[in-house]
């Protein structure tokens, strides 16, 4: 929630932009890095001030995977989705992580969610139409 004078008030202690936007900035610089370790712990330090930031949800998301961490990158994108439910990017990448844990039922009815909000997203109706194709053998 922001307060009225501008800071973000989270746990007890504030941030502002003046704030965020370096620990934001320190998260991406660490990934491009592969300081994937720290990357993780500068995302979840921009995600405590603000939970509904896209970006840093996506590239927390992604250094999780990095580091072979896939049950809490599939977590963080359920929690994103939950902040944007018509989002079709977190739905492909929930789906890709489902589905490469051998998950095709979960995979494919988040997908199918997807592409409610996105019909013309080429990666999910690809991932989709594979998924459909193993399950009908």
């Amino acid at each position: 929630m922001i307060a009225a004078e501008g800071i973000l008030r989270i746990s007890g202690y504030g941030f502002n932009p003046q704030v965020f936007i370096p620990m934001f900035g320190m998260g991406y610089a660490c990934s491009a890095e592969s300081r994937l370790e720290d990357a993780v712990l500068w995302y979840r330090r921009c995600l405590r001030a603000d939970p509904s930031h896209m970006a840093a949800n996506s590239n927390l998301a992604e250094v999780l995977v990095r580091l072979n961490q896939t049950d809490d990158a599939i977590e963080v994108c359920q929690k994103a989705l939950e902040i944007y439910p018509d989002d079709a990017n977190f739905h492909f990448d929930l789906g890709l992580l489902l589905f490469r844990q051998n998950r095709l039922a979960e995979a494919r009815t988040i997908l199918e969610k997807g592409a409610t909000h996105n019909p013309q997203d080429k990666e999910i109706q690809d991932l989709l139409g594979t998924i459909r194709k193993g399950q009908d053998r």
